[in-house]
Protein backbone atom coordinates (compact mmCIF):
# COMPACT_ATOMS: atom_id res chain seq x y z
CA UNK A 1 0.00 0.00 0.00
CA UNK A 2 2.68 2.27 0.79
CA UNK A 3 4.68 1.70 -2.04
CA UNK A 4 4.63 5.00 -3.74
CA UNK A 5 5.45 6.66 -0.39
CA UNK A 6 8.59 4.93 0.35
CA UNK A 7 9.69 5.46 -3.19
CA UNK A 8 8.53 9.36 -3.05
CA UNK A 9 10.58 9.29 0.21
CA UNK A 10 13.35 7.89 -1.37
CA UNK A 11 13.49 10.21 -4.20
CA UNK A 12 12.41 13.42 -1.92
CA UNK A 13 15.89 12.56 0.17
CA UNK A 14 18.18 12.40 -2.76
CA UNK A 15 16.79 15.73 -4.47
CA UNK A 16 17.21 16.94 -0.48
CA UNK A 17 20.34 16.04 -0.35
CA UNK A 18 21.35 17.86 -3.85
CA UNK A 19 19.78 20.77 -3.18
CA UNK A 20 21.11 21.08 0.30
CA UNK A 21 24.86 20.61 -2.06
CA UNK A 22 23.88 23.11 -4.72
CA UNK A 23 22.56 25.61 -1.81
CA UNK A 24 25.74 25.55 0.17
CA UNK A 25 27.87 26.00 -3.41
CA UNK A 26 25.48 29.21 -4.55
CA UNK A 27 26.19 30.50 -0.74
CA UNK A 28 29.96 29.70 -1.16
CA UNK A 29 30.01 31.70 -4.88
CA UNK A 30 27.15 34.59 -3.42
CA UNK A 31 29.97 35.22 -0.76
CA UNK A 32 32.98 35.14 -2.68
CA UNK A 33 31.22 36.89 -5.66
CA UNK A 34 30.11 39.94 -2.57
CA UNK A 35 33.59 39.51 -1.13
CA UNK A 36 35.58 40.09 -4.70
CA UNK A 37 32.70 43.19 -5.49
CA UNK A 38 33.65 45.04 -2.36
CA UNK A 39 37.22 44.40 -2.36
CA UNK A 40 38.09 47.93 -3.15
CA UNK A 41 35.51 49.55 -0.56
CA UNK A 42 37.38 46.64 2.00
CA UNK A 43 40.56 48.25 1.02
CA UNK A 44 39.41 52.07 1.59
CA UNK A 45 37.99 51.32 4.97
CA UNK A 46 41.28 49.76 5.92
CA UNK A 47 43.23 52.97 5.21
CA UNK A 48 40.61 54.88 7.07
CA UNK A 49 41.42 52.71 9.96
CA UNK A 50 38.52 50.15 9.90
CA UNK A 51 39.55 46.83 12.33
CA UNK A 52 39.06 43.45 10.95
CA UNK A 53 35.74 42.75 12.95
CA UNK A 54 34.02 45.83 11.54
CA UNK A 55 34.78 44.81 7.28
CA UNK A 56 33.47 41.31 8.60
CA UNK A 57 30.54 42.67 10.42
CA UNK A 58 29.62 44.59 7.11
CA UNK A 59 29.91 41.62 5.38
CA UNK A 60 28.07 38.70 7.17
CA UNK A 61 24.93 41.76 7.55
CA UNK A 62 23.98 40.98 3.97
CA UNK A 63 24.07 37.24 3.86
CA UNK A 64 22.75 36.89 7.47
CA UNK A 65 20.02 38.70 6.31
CA UNK A 66 19.47 37.00 3.28
CA UNK A 67 19.14 33.72 5.48
CA UNK A 68 16.22 35.32 7.69
CA UNK A 69 14.59 35.75 4.15
CA UNK A 70 14.90 31.98 3.29
CA UNK A 71 13.75 30.83 6.88
CA UNK A 72 10.88 33.56 6.61
CA UNK A 73 10.11 32.10 3.00
CA UNK A 74 10.49 28.09 4.15
CA UNK A 75 7.14 28.89 6.90
CA UNK A 76 4.98 27.59 4.47
CA UNK A 77 5.51 24.08 4.38
CA UNK A 78 4.42 23.82 7.38
CA UNK A 79 0.77 23.91 5.60
CA UNK A 80 1.85 21.33 2.87
CA UNK A 81 3.34 18.93 5.21
CA UNK A 82 0.35 19.14 7.33
CA UNK A 83 -1.91 18.57 4.58
CA UNK A 84 -0.26 15.48 3.25
CA UNK A 85 0.52 14.10 6.43
CA UNK A 86 -3.82 14.37 6.94
CA UNK A 87 -4.69 12.34 3.73
CA UNK A 88 -3.25 9.46 5.15
CA UNK A 89 -5.48 7.03 7.24
CA UNK A 90 -3.26 6.74 10.64
CA UNK A 91 -2.14 10.21 10.75
CA UNK A 92 -0.69 11.92 13.38
CA UNK A 93 -1.58 15.18 14.59
CA UNK A 94 1.64 17.88 12.95
CA UNK A 95 2.26 20.25 15.98
CA UNK A 96 3.43 23.67 15.20
CA UNK A 97 6.15 23.76 17.81
CA UNK A 98 7.70 20.70 16.62
CA UNK A 99 7.79 22.35 13.14
CA UNK A 100 9.37 25.66 14.17
CA UNK A 101 11.60 23.64 16.19
CA UNK A 102 13.02 21.81 12.98
CA UNK A 103 13.38 24.98 11.32
CA UNK A 104 14.80 26.90 13.60
CA UNK A 105 17.50 24.05 14.67
CA UNK A 106 17.64 23.64 10.79
CA UNK A 107 18.40 27.76 10.43
CA UNK A 108 20.98 27.57 13.39
CA UNK A 109 22.87 24.95 11.39
CA UNK A 110 22.81 26.73 7.83
CA UNK A 111 23.78 30.40 9.90
CA UNK A 112 26.41 28.61 11.20
CA UNK A 113 27.90 27.26 7.93
CA UNK A 114 27.06 30.77 6.44
CA UNK A 115 28.91 32.53 9.17
CA UNK A 116 31.90 29.86 9.06
CA UNK A 117 32.25 30.70 5.01
CA UNK A 118 31.80 34.63 5.59
CA UNK A 119 34.03 34.63 8.43
CA UNK A 120 36.87 32.79 6.16
CA UNK A 121 36.01 34.75 3.13
CA UNK A 122 35.98 38.32 5.59
CA UNK A 123 39.07 37.53 7.35
CA UNK A 124 41.28 36.63 4.05
CA UNK A 125 39.93 40.09 2.27
CA UNK A 126 40.28 42.32 5.66
CA UNK A 127 43.94 40.81 6.34
CA UNK A 128 44.81 41.91 2.84
CA UNK A 129 46.99 44.59 2.16
CA UNK A 130 44.75 47.42 1.36
CA UNK A 131 47.27 49.52 -0.90
CA UNK A 132 47.16 46.22 -3.43
CA UNK A 133 43.44 46.35 -3.45
CA UNK A 134 42.90 49.44 -4.17
CA UNK A 135 45.74 49.74 -7.15
CA UNK A 136 44.45 46.36 -8.66
CA UNK A 137 41.03 48.06 -9.15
Amino acid sequence: MFATEKRTSQILLVFSFLSIFITCLGLLGLISYTTNQRTREIGIRKIMGASVQVVMHLLSREVIKLLIISGLISIPAYFGARAWLQKFAYHINFQVGAYFLVLFLVSVVVLLLAMLTVSFHSYRAATANPAESIRNE
